[in-house]
């Protein structure tokens, strides 16, 4: 909440990185908020959930949504850090607030549309004996597609938002590490040559 607060509050603060943090935080602040005493309810209660099919979507959409973002969001940095580093002049004329705030808006849409599969898939399950009747507060919030569609999603969103995002920051670092490296090798050298 501070670093919403001191970049909301303070104009010099509004920066492309600062951006990229004030998402970051917001994500945050949606899970502290609202994620989790959903969460804790349900730790505390698993049934019946008392918030129905909606509130079932609800929840299962703002924990993927806001893990999507955050995902984006560090991603998102690390190539801001990659061009900073690599191409400095390049940096300094892309990197603008209005550049960062697109970013940030079209990193937010597609995370809400990636979160809609494995939403999809949630709902309220009812518990019934085996007569038939329906067990009293039984409702839960689960999976209710078949489990092969929910694996398959699992499977896709996994790829595409931890593996692909790992191996995009381990290459941009690693890159930057070996510039960085060759750098200072370079200025140590010259330096040891200027003084001797």
């Amino acid at each position: 909440m501070l670093v919403c607060l001191v970049i909301l509050k303070h104009h010099n603060m509004r920066t492309p990185t600062n951006y990229y943090l004030f998402s970051l935080a917001v994500s945050d602040l949606l899970v502290l908020l609202l994620g989790m005493p959903l969460e804790v309810y349900e730790m505390w209660s698993n049934y019946p959930f008392l918030f129905g099919a909606w509130g079932c979507y609800f929840k299962t959409v703002l924990f993927e949504t806001v893990c999507f973002a955050s995902i984006l969001s560090v991603t998102t940095v690390s190539v801001e850090r990659y061009v900073a580093i690599m191409h400095p002049f390049q940096a300094k004329l892309k990197s603008t607030r209005r550049r960062a705030l697109r970013i940030l808006i079209t990193l937010w849409i597609f995370s809400i549309l990636f979160s809609i599969p494995n939403t999809s898939t949630h709902g309220i399950l009812l518990q019934y004996f085996p007569n038939g009747s329906l067990v009293p507060d039984s409702a839960t919030c689960t999976v209710v597609q078949p489990l092969w569609i929910y694996n398959c999603i699992i499977q896709v969103t996994s790829l595409l938002f931890y593996v692909l995002p790992m191996g995009v920051i381990s290459v941009l670092y690693c890159l930057m590490g070996i510039k960085v490296s060759l750098m200072s090798f370079g200025c140590d050298h010259i330096s040891y040559l200027y003084l001797y």
